[in-house]
């Protein structure tokens, strides 16, 4: 139970570094989401022109499962700290000594965004050897860098 406002001040510090873990969580399941309807979008255009690529359409159908298990391991990240925050108020309000649950909680929390991480990384990497694939199909005369500088 809190006893003082002494109680309330020291849950909500302690709930400061779960919260700005949410924030950075937030922003990064926004960017993967955008990823992911990108994917899908692409993915709708080449069905609708008739003349499918299905070498294009499978790579962008890893990637659409792929970005799919990043936004699910960042949202469960997300609970799991929301989690850590609630028992933090509910460990002071009702007394009760859970010296355990809030570390191991954080804990899978971050376990969660570092794999969410290493998937969305992967995405990167497909995304890359894919165009770096259809640059050196274009057989330009230039290599890539010599166009840009």
């Amino acid at each position: 139970m809190f006893h003082s406002v002494t109680d309330v001040t020291h849950a909500m510090q302690t709930s400061v570094a779960p919260v700005f873990l949410i924030m950075g969580a937030g922003t990064l399941l926004a960017s993967m989401s955008v990823r992911f309807g990108r994917v899908i979008d692409r993915a709708r255009v080449l069905m609708d022109r008739g003349q499918l690529d299905w070498s294009e359409l499978r790579v962008l159908h890893r990637r659409a499962r792929l970005l799919r298990l990043t936004i699910i391991l960042n949202s469960a990240s997300i609970f799991c700290v929301a989690l850590t925050i609630f028992v933090i108020f509910g460990s002071l309000l009702f007394s009760l000594d859970l010296p355990v649950v809030v570390p191991t909680l954080f804990s899978l929390s971050v376990a969660l965004m570092i794999a969410a991480l290493g998937f969305f990384i992967k995405d990167f990497a497909i995304s890359l050897r894919v165009f770096e694939a259809q640059l050196a199909a274009c057989k330009s005369p230039a290599t890539p860098t010599e166009q840009i500088s």
